[in-house]
């Protein structure tokens, strides 16, 4: 599966406050906590929407349709 750059650049505006190993086996991974981003004292929707549209729109339109346009 190819993801696209722009949901790589979604998960960029959280910040990572925890990684949780999941169990004591190494090849299980971690649980990673992120948190919203924070202005003013309120999370800061207007910027996560902003960096979730593009993502949204490579999700809804085929490639084809992309590279045509």
């Amino acid at each position: 599966m190819i993801v696209s750059q722009n949901s790589k650049d979604v998960i960029k505006i959280f910040q990572n406050i925890k990684d949780i190993p999941i169990s004591t086996n190494l090849d299980d991974g971690n649980l990673n906590i992120f948190m919203c981003p924070i202005n003013a004292r309120k999370f800061d929707y207007n910027q996560i929407s902003l960096v979730l549209v593009d993502s949204v729109i490579d999700y809804a339109i085929s490639k084809k349709n992309i590279t045509k346009y």
